[in-house]
């Protein structure tokens, strides 16, 4: 049967992942543990680099168990940071991100694959909307085969997805190429309405340099050049995915069927304080 909506997941607190790889995402106790993000074993899912620039957006980080790597840098400036550990719980090392810190994090690919690393992300000034963007990736990750399915989703994309189901051996391969093609729009449709800019790539200016027999420093004016495509690039990325997705893919930047049910969570809590 055709659905006719989206996954209602306004009650959902965890969500199991596998688009691109295996994650989970812990809602459950928001207010004192932040959202927890749990990269399981054997699993090669990363954070890729991005950064805000806004301060609501801005996130608190901290690995609380497992063992992790985390590379920072500004956007518009050269080199980065790299910090690794141990995760504990309570956690011994915080990280506030700021306004243009771009930040990666994942499993150290130097610890054992086998064990689980766990990551807590708290929201600045406990902003609702903050945990809502969240939800909304979780939700569209979560339905990223159901969205061929959808009446929004244009009949020529229906088509094909199912024309493509018939198909023995490839269809499988270009059915699986679809949803995560899709499903890459679908986030950056997302993220474009919630100040969450991905690192997307750069214009190599310096790359000549990069041949020259003798060390030579590029001119600071290329450098800088190559630092602001990213930011340029991105941006681009963002507009035209916003624009692709919203007029000719059916999609939403922000799905009613995604936001948490208020009424249901005050009769939750009401029930909780009669029993």
């Amino acid at each position: 049967m055709t659905p006719s909506h989206r996954t209602r997941t306004g009650t959902q607190t965890i969500f199991n992942l596998s688009h691109p790889h295996p994650v989970v995402y812990n809602f459950t106790d928001i207010s004192t543990d932040g959202l927890k993000i749990t990269v399981p074993p054997y699993s090669p899912w990363i954070c890729r680099a991005h950064w805000h620039e806004t301060a609501p957006a801005c996130e608190t980080l901290a690995p609380i168990e497992g063992h992790f790597i985390i590379y920072d840098n500004f956007v518009f400036t050269p080199g980065s940071g790299i910090m690794t550990g141990n995760g504990q719980n309570p956690p011994t090392f915080v990280m506030p991100l700021k306004i243009d810190l771009q930040v990666q994090w994942e499993r150290n690919p130097n610890a054992d694959p086998g064990e689980a690393v766990v990551f807590s992300l708290k929201a600045a000034n406990e902003a609702y909307e903050f945990y809502g963007f969240y939800r909304q990736l979780c939700s569209v990750n979560q339905d990223a085969e159901m969205y061929f399915q959808l009446p929004s989703t244009p009949l020529w994309l229906r088509a094909m997805y199912a024309f493509w189901g018939w198909m023995p051996f490839i269809g499988a391969r270009i059915r699986a190429w679809l949803v995560a093609s899709l499903l890459w729009v679908q986030l950056r449709v997302i993220y474009s309405r919630n100040d969450y800019l991905e690192n997307e790539g750069y214009i190599p200016y310096t790359r000549p340099w990069r041949y020259v027999p003798a060390p030579v420093h590029p001119p600071k004016k290329w450098a800088d050049r190559e630092l602001r495509s990213v930011v340029t690039i991105s941006k681009l990325v963002l507009k035209v995915c916003h624009w692709v997705g919203t007029k000719v893919l059916g999609m939403e930047a922000k799905y009613e069927e995604y936001e948490v049910d208020i009424a249901d969570s005050v009769w939750v809590d009401k029930k909780d304080d009669l029993l």
